[in-house]
């Protein structure tokens, strides 16, 4: 467990970072959280040091080795009208897909758990949403003994043996490409939508499969892009183009 001073040091650290709006390095060791306790004070320290009050929660199903996974949503960052801005690094403005629930009624902290039923009941309104995400650190290495192998099964599918060394999500893409532009120009897009599927592995191996597209002078590009759970900017893509179904 950190002392009240290596939390300290590590809440500046982000808040540095967060002002400057600018990737920058981890953590150092000597402040660097390994529990959820220290996590959690981490980030409770950062939002009293900016002053800010709690516009909601992002948060996702609890799962064996993440019991608790949620931070607080800065009320100032909170934007409800259309367009709003962004903040871009290298041209690119990262956006994540979301689903908002608006409580009704609050759920004040208890002994008891609540249950799904009592949730459900006190939820006023479901939303769509978008995060803004910006890198937040510098990408210093890719992901631990990441490796993708692609093949094609009998059944018409592409097949990605996904590995990782840590806990990563794996982005599987399939996307036609025409195998000639014109005037031997390089492969393009078609217009169909690329085949995507996201999956949690790591440590360990997990096989995702997906339909191959059909036709003449056809290819498949196929993508597997991991980034950490822990440090999404280490990421590693893989990528390969194969023959289409005939």
């Amino acid at each position: 467990m950190l002392t009240t001073a290596q939390r300290e040091a590590a809440a500046r650290h982000l808040l540095a970072a967060r002002r400057a709006r600018q990737p920058g390095p981890r953590l150092p060791d000597a402040c660097r959280p390994s529990d959820l306790e220290d996590a959690l004070a981490i980030q409770r320290r950062v939002q009293e040091l900016l002053g800010v009050a709690t516009g909601g929660w992002k948060c996702s199903v609890p799962a064996a080795e993440r019991v608790i996974s949620c931070a607080a949503i800065f009320a100032p960052t909170i934007t409800r009208t259309s367009p709003c801005p962004a903040l871009a690094h290298g041209g690119i403005v990262r956006i994540e897909p979301e689903v908002a629930f608006v409580l009704g009624r609050d759920l004040p902290p208890r002994a008891v758990p609540y249950s799904e039923a009592e949730v459900r009941a006190a939820i006023a309104e479901t939303a769509s949403g978008c995060a803004r995400a910006p890198w937040v650190w510098s990408p210093i290495e890719d992901v631990v003994g990441a490796w993708a192998e692609l093949r094609v099964s009998s059944l018409g599918a592409v097949e990605a043996v996904i590995t990782a060394g840590e806990e990563a999500s794996a982005a599987t893409c399939v996307t036609a490409l025409a195998a000639r532009g014109l005037g031997g120009a390089a492969l393009r897009p078609l217009r169909a939508a690329p085949r995507c599927r996201t999956a949690y592995v790591g440590p360990g191996s997990l096989a995702v499969a997906l339909p191959l597209p059909v036709g003449d002078d056809v290819r498949a590009k196929v993508t597997v892009d991991l980034a950490a759970v822990s440090n999404p900017s280490r990421r590693t893509l893989v990528e390969n183009d194969i023959p289409a179904l005939r």
